[in-house]
């Protein structure tokens, strides 16, 4: 057997054998690096994803800039909201109403002359090309239209007027105005709620302007403004019209140790008690709240949130008319004969001689006399008549 030296004499080669190795495992993180560089590498996604970026950048621009004007805007402008609720709203649509700041006008709201009264040509009539008639629309004011914004200028300042409705969680929507006003003063909604205050006591003054309860019988709404009744217009017993005057003029002078003052004017129907608040109402420009007891929903709570609490201080009460009465309404009635002298007193004389004392009320005697409108003479003839009838009619 050869050994080992012989063996390496011989020229014997030796070899080896390599294994194949497996591939080396790439991780998640490198395979999405790869799809993401596969990706990019194309022309036309590359391209998307720069209108994307850029589409964001300015978005996030307009976001941006919108964001600031709303800043620039919320520091430079005042803005104001009235609730028709609020006597504030009724002023500034009274102040609207005015015809100079009607004339501009493209979208708005007819309303009739509970805010105005005296317009000018153009807009107190609407002139029949045949006929010339310009009391057609006579008595109608333009407020803005809900949801029409209206630029007026008032004291060197641009003011935008926005009439819009808000529903409330009970009753029905309730019309809201937004006022606004480049300024950063408050001052400059001030001064506006001053002139439109100062206009509707002026629209006001002569005129009666009374209010019932809105639907809810949460707040007062306006129903209706009518020429201001004269006290003279007012006939009642001697004294009783002087004492509630005198005594309201007192309260109404600053008098310090009360708050309110209650007037009960109770007594038969027909005798002047609605005539004399509305009198008394007139002759101190103030307005009349009517509360009808049986209205729906008017409970103690709702009564209480309308008109508060108040004692019945002064009462008055109303009876049928007195002789002196029924003679004072006829001289009022006929004003023309009352200046004629001896034939005005007899007639007067005559009419209350035949007119039982507290037997009919104001208001019977005044339909009886609607009939004679301008005939005095009539009416005292006829006026036995009708007191043998009882009052009624043929």
């Amino acid at each position: 057997m050869p050994t080992d030296s012989e063996l390496d004499g011989a020229g014997a080669e030796t070899f080896a054998i390599a294994l194949p190795l497996s591939p080396p495992r790439s991780s998640p993180l490198d395979t999405l690096l790869a799809f993401v560089h596969d990706v990019t590498g194309s022309g036309t996604v590359r391209d998307g994803l720069k209108l994307i970026v850029v589409g964001g950048i300015l978005e996030a621009s307009r976001r941006g800039l919108t964001a600031l004007c709303k800043q620039v805007y919320y520091y430079a402008t005042i803005e104001a909201i009235f609730s028709e609720d609020d006597p504030a709203y009724r002023w500034i649509i009274a102040w609207l109403s005015v015809p100079e700041r009607q004339q501009d006008a493209r979208n708005f709201e007819v309303i009739s002359t509970k805010y105005q009264d005296d317009l000018p040509e153009q807009l107190a009539g609407v002139e029949d090309a045949e006929k010339g008639n310009r009391a057609l629309s006579r008595g109608l004011a333009l407020i803005p239209a809900f949801d029409h914004p209206r630029y007026i200028k008032f004291e060197g300042r641009m003011y935008r007027f926005e009439r819009y409705t808000e529903n409330k969680l009970f009753g029905d929507p309730v019309a809201m105005l937004k006022v606004s006003v480049l300024s950063r003063s408050q001052s400059a909604i001030h001064s506006l709620i001053a002139s439109a205050h100062s206009t509707s006591i002026k629209q006001s003054a002569s005129r009666l302007v009374t209010h019932t309860p809105a639907k809810g019988n949460t707040y007062w709404h306006e129903t209706s403004s009518r020429p201001a009744r004269s006290l003279q217009s007012v006939v009642l017993p001697e004294g009783v019209k002087e004492r509630v005057v005198r005594d309201l003029s007192e309260f109404l002078g600053g008098a310090s140790w009360y708050a309110n003052r209650g007037y009960l004017c109770y007594g038969v129907p027909g005798s002047g008690k609605t005539s004399l608040i509305s009198a008394v109402a007139g002759h101190f420009s103030l307005p009349v709240y009517i509360v009808n007891l049986a209205q729906s929903g008017l409970d103690d709570s709702a009564l209480s949130e309308l008109i508060g609490l108040c004692r019945m201080d002064v009462w008055v009460e109303f009876k049928n008319a007195t002789t002196q009465q029924i003679h004072d309404l006829f001289t009022n009635f006929y004003p023309s004969t009352s200046t004629s002298g001896t034939k005005s007193n007899d007639l007067a004389d005559r009419f209350a001689e035949q007119v039982p004392d507290n037997a009919f009320s104001v208001a019977a005697i005044q339909g009886f006399l609607m009939q004679y409108r301008s005939e005095p003479e009539e009416a005292v003839e006829n006026v036995g008549e009708w007191v043998s009838r009882g009052g009624k009619a043929e």
